[in-house]
C-alpha cells in the first residue's frame, strides 16, 4: 500500500497527493528516516479517481531516485496549473498541472539544482518560499530560471538547519518560519 505524505487542493478543486516522506517513519534500506513513496497523484473529480503523474513516478531499482519522497506540495492560488513540490532531490515546479516538471536551480551557481527539498509555500501575491538543504529561499518570479534568493543569517535566521518548516500568515502574507532541531 502507498502511504500519503502530502496532499493539497488547488484553486480549481484539483487534488494532489504526494507519497513518501523524508521525515516520517523509516526509509528502509537507506539508513535514513522517512518512507519511500511512488510519486505524485492527481484527481480532477473530487477524489473519486486518482492518476499517477507519470513524470513523478520514481524509476525502479535506482538508489535514491528523484520523487521517492514528496515532503510538500503547493499550488499557485492565481494559476491552478502552476504546482510546486519539495522532494528528496530539491524543489520542482510544473506550469501544466503536473504533467512536466522543472528543477529550481541553486542561485549560487545557476547550473545545479537545489537539493533536499523540505518545504514550499506560495503566497497570495505569487511569491514562493522554499526550504532546500536546510536553507530558506524566496523568489518574486518563481518559474524564472535562477530566480531564488537565499535568505541567510543577516536576515535573523540561522545559516542552515537540519529541518525547517515554513508557513504563511493569511492575514498579512508575511512568512513565519519554525526550525526543528536535531533530536537527541
Amino acid at each position: 500500500p502507498t502511504r500519503r505524505s502530502s496532499d493539497l487542493q488547488g484553486p480549481n478543486f484539483d487534488l494532489y497527493m504526494g507519497t513518501g516522506s523524508t521525515f516520517d517513519g523509516s526509509l528502509q534500506g537507506t539508513g535514513g528516516s522517512g518512507f519511500i513513496g511512488s510519486g505524485m497523484f492527481k484527481s480532477t473529480d473530487g477524489g473519486e479517481n486518482w492518476i499517477p503523474l507519470t513524470n513523478t513516478v520514481p524509476p525502479p531499482n535506482q538508489p535514491a531516485p528523484a520523487w521517492v519522497t514528496i515532503n510538500r506540495i503547493a499550488v499557485d492560488p492565481s494559476d491552478a496549473n502552476v504546482v510546486y513540490a519539495a522532494i528528496n532531490k530539491g524543489i520542482r515546479f510544473s506550469t501544466d498541472g503536473g504533467v512536466n516538471w522543472t528543477s529550481v536551480k541553486n542561485p549560487a551557481v545557476c547550473t545545479s539544482d537545489l537539493n533536499a527539498g523540505q518545504d514550499v509555500k506560495v503566497m497570495d501575491d505569487g511569491r514562493v518560499l522554499a526550504v532546500s538543504g536546510g536553507a530558506l529561499y524566496i523568489s518574486d518570479t518563481p518559474t524564472d530560471d535562477c530566480s531564488y534568493i537565499k535568505i541567510d543569517g543577516n536576515a535573523g535566521l540561522v545559516s542552515s538547519s537540519q529541518r525547517m518548516v515554513i508557513d504563511v500568515a493569511p492575514s498579512d502574507n508575511r512568512s513565519e518560519e519554525r526550525r526543528v532541531g536535531k533530536e537527541g
